[in-house]
C-alpha cells in the first residue's frame, strides 16, 4: 500500500505519511495546490519507481515543498514501454485516490510522457493515458507542462547514490 511504504521529504528524511497529509490539507487551506507524478528508471536487475507529492502554489508562487517515495520491481514484470508507462500512471492515479480519501481534493497529476504527435516514444500513450487519468476525475497534464514528473524523475535516477528502499 502507499502510505504503508518509506516516505522522504525532499531532503531525504523519512516522513510519516500522516504528516504529508497533514501539510497538504494546510497547504490547501493556504490556496495551494497538490501534484502528483511518477516516473521510472528501468535498469538491467531491477526498475525504479519514484513517486511525488509536490505542494505549490502557483497563485502566491510559494510552496516548493515535497515528498517521495522509492520502490523497485524485476524488469521483467514489466516487458515494455507502455505497460511500465502506465504502471506510472497507476501509481500516480492510486496515490492520488489515497490522498482524495484522506480529504485532499484540489490533485493534479503530472503524467511523465510527451503530448501527442511528437516523435517521442511515449507520445503514442498520451491519448490513453490522459484518458485515463482524468476518465478516473482527476486533472492531468503532460510534458512539458508536467513539471511534478523532473521532480520524481530526480529520485528514480538518483536511487543508486542515495538509499533504497525496496518496500
Amino acid at each position: 500500500m502507499i502510505s504503508d511504504r518509506t516516505w522522504r521529504h525532499g531532503s531525504g528524511l523519512r516522513v510519516p505519511f500522516e504528516s504529508i497529509i497533514d501539510s497538504a490539507r494546510q497547504h490547501q487551506k493556504t490556496g495551494g495546490r497538490i501534484y502528483v507524478s511518477t516516473d521510472s528508471f528501468p535498469g538491467s536487475t531491477e526498475c525504479v519507481f519514484a513517486t511525488v507529492i509536490c505542494l505549490y502554489n502557483e497563485s502566491l508562487r510559494k510552496g516548493g515543498k515535497y515528498f517521495y517515495q522509492r520502490h523497485t520491481v524485476d524488469p521483467k514484470s514489466i516487458p515494455n514501454l507502455r505497460e511500465r508507462m502506465l504502471l506510472e500512471a497507476q501509481k500516480s492515479i492510486d496515490l492520488s485516490m489515497t490522498l482524495f480519501d484522506c480529504g485532499v481534493s484540489d490533485l493534479e497529476v503530472h503524467l511523465d510522457i510527451s503530448p501527442k504527435g511528437t516523435p517521442h516514444a511515449t507520445s503514442r500513450y498520451a491519448d490513453m493515458l490522459s484518458g485515463y487519468t482524468t476518465g478516473v476525475g482527476l486533472d492531468c497534464r503532460v510534458k512539458p507542462d508536467a513539471w511534478a514528473a523532473s521532480v520524481a524523475d530526480r529520485h528514480s535516477k538518483a536511487v543508486y547514490a542515495q538509499d533504497n528502499d525496496s518496500s
